[in-house]
């Protein structure tokens, strides 16, 4: 390179430099700022309560004077009340890009959340709904405007993107559903009726002396699916193992009194008649529970580990009764259980029997023992949730 080149190649690397410099030394432009609708309600409270000046208002929320003016009229006023309660955490009202089809597509979402085998409204159900209402809407006798049906003409079959859209602009929210209380009929006037024929009974016993009993059943081994990575780990070929879907199940029964001063000692169903684990020696001495195989708790055996009118049976009579006879003496007492097939009412006259009359059993009608009822109709539901999330932490702890 000649000298004359190396000159100006200096003098243009000092000129780049001192340019960038100079711009260092500029006042950097204030950034825009977007409120959204339940702060421009805030703002709306400042000025018409707080007593603050509009200066002192605007250096708050980081607007310009022009915008505060703006938001301060009637027509802004009236725009952000209505704006707030609908879409309060959005900055913008969204226009419709087709105010008919959506329209009808909103409608058809509440009627398919509304009826008795409440419909899952996935994405894919809105777009094939959404594509029978265009085809609807193009008829002859639909009656909508010339522009919408030009519009809709032209508008290809509703994507992804569009569905995500549309829910952002109603403001629907997608959930896992769970559960069955679905399947719950309200307004089965049995159900009422059964419930307060239990509510009545009820009336006649201390709360002491009524108690709720629940199967509970519990994946032992089955580990979780989620987990964290570690840095030198790769996403993509992270894998897991068949322990998470491990089937080997113990079940259990769940008792307690209203007030919870009496818990029934929790009994577990296996398979093994006498399962090596609780053969060792001192196991169950303490609490002399030595019937049970040297377990702490009361131990059933049953082919699949389930809970059959057999086995319940055994529990009423070898666990609950002694339980009852010696917490309560003669005091009458209730039991309520669901509606199991082992707790049909020709179950309970034939093998729930107490020969002398102390306790009396009741049980729920069908349907009334799912997670939108439990803490109602069944309570027992809900402690054996924080039994089982309580094993997890357990399990977790090892």
């Amino acid at each position: 390179m000649s000298e004359g080149n190396k000159a100006v190649t200096g003098a243009t690397k000092q000129q780049t430099l001192l340019s960038a410099l100079s711009r260092q030394d500029e006042p950097t432009k204030n950034t825009r700022t977007s409120l959204t609708w339940l702060q421009k309600q805030s703002l709306l409270y400042d000025v018409e309560h707080a007593g603050i000046s509009r200066d002192a208002l605007a250096q708050k929320w980081g607007i310009g004077a022009r915008t505060l003016r703006r938001l301060l009229t009637r027509k802004s006023r009236k725009e952000i009340q209505a704006n707030a309660k609908k879409i309060g955490d959005r900055k913008r009202n969204r226009p419709k890009s087709k105010p008919t089809l959506e329209d009808h597509l909103v409608d058809w979402i509440e009627k398919a959340r509304s009826c008795k085998i409440n419909l899952s409204v996935s994405r894919l159900a809105l777009r094939v709904a959404a594509k029978k209402i265009r085809l609807k809407l193009l008829h002859p006798d639909s009656g909508i405007s010339s522009e919408e049906r030009l519009e809709l003409q032209h508008w290809k079959e509703p994507g992804k993107l569009w569905v995500q859209r549309f829910a952002r602009r109603y403001h629907l929210s997608s959930v896992i559903l769970h559960g069955a209380a679905g399947d719950v009929d309200k307004s089965d006037p049995a159900i009422k009726d059964k419930i307060d024929e239990i509510k009545a009974l009820t009336e006649d016993y201390d709360l002491d002396n009524i108690y709720n009993v629940d199967e509970f059943g519990l994946f032992f081994k089955c580990l979780p699916r989620r987990t964290f990575l570690a840095k030198s780990e790769n996403k993509k070929t992270a894998r897991g193992s068949k322990k998470m879907k491990a089937k080997d199940r113990m079940t259990g029964y769940a008792c307690t009194n209203a007030t919870g001063t009496q818990k029934v000692p929790t009994a577990t169903i296996g398979k093994p008649k006498q399962p090596r684990c609780f053969t060792a020696r001192g196991v169950g001495q303490a609490t002399n529970t030595s019937k049970w195989r040297g377990l702490p708790l009361p131990y059933f055996n049953q082919k699949r580990a389930w809970s059959d009118s057999y086995v319940m049976t055994k529990w009423f009579q070898d666990v609950f009764l002694p339980h009852v006879r010696l917490a309560h003496r003669n005091a009458p007492v209730l039991l309520i259980m669901d509606n199991c097939g082992c707790h049909t009412p020709r179950e309970l006259k034939q093998r729930f029997h107490d020969p002398t009359g102390q306790v009396r059993l009741a049980t729920l009608p069908p349907n009334t023992t799912t997670r939108q009822h439990t803490s109602v109709f069944h309570p027992m539901d809900a402690i054996i949730v924080w039994l089982e999330g309580r094993y997890k932490f357990v399990v977790a702890a090892l």
